[in-house]
């Protein structure tokens, strides 16, 4: 029986994980699909924007590969470091959807450039936590990482171009 119970509790956690992160990208998905329009076409974009269509499924995977980690992590047990890290990991995701309300909702680029550097230095917190407590966790977020330093770069273009 403690097989079973065990297998089930992994499962949990692990549907539990992937579909906090998909919540949090069904709101960042309705945030912008509500808000995005003219003043976000009429935006001048910097060198190297991709196609529009591409950050669906790019967010998608990004999601799905964080919600790994969230589990990687999370199964290791409830050690001050690992709460710790799943801290860490819950505040940059709140600052995620605070980037995407601001860029998008608000139409400000200028302070949305402050919050992604903030969201890329908690991103970054989180890698350090998540790395330290399973090195598969830790890779599972290299290219939220990595896509993140390429949002900075685009929020950046965009406040300089529209300024």
């Amino acid at each position: 029986m403690d097989g079973v119970s065990e297998k089930r509790k992994r499962i949990y956690y692990l549907i539990l994980s992937l579909l906090v992160c998909q919540l949090v990208g069904t709101l960042n998905d309705l945030l912008v699909s509500h808000s995005v329009g003219e003043w976000y076409y009429s935006l001048q974009p910097p060198p190297l924007y991709p196609p529009n269509w591409i950050f669906i499924p790019i967010w998608n995977i990004l999601l799905v590969l964080m919600g790994l980690a969230l589990y990687k992590v999370w199964r290791t047990g409830q050690s001050e470091e690992s709460i710790s890290a799943i801290v860490w990991f819950f505040f940059q995701l709140t600052f995620n959807i605070f980037w995407v309300a601001v860029f998008f909702v608000m139409r400000s680029p200028n302070l949305a450039l402050w919050i992604i550097l903030v969201l890329w230095m908690l991103a970054f917190i989180t890698w350090w936590h998540f790395r330290r407590i399973n090195i598969l966790a830790g890779w599972l977020l290299v290219p939220y990482l990595i896509f993140t330093t390429y949002l900075v770069y685009l929020n950046w273009g965009i406040f300089l171009l529209n300024s």
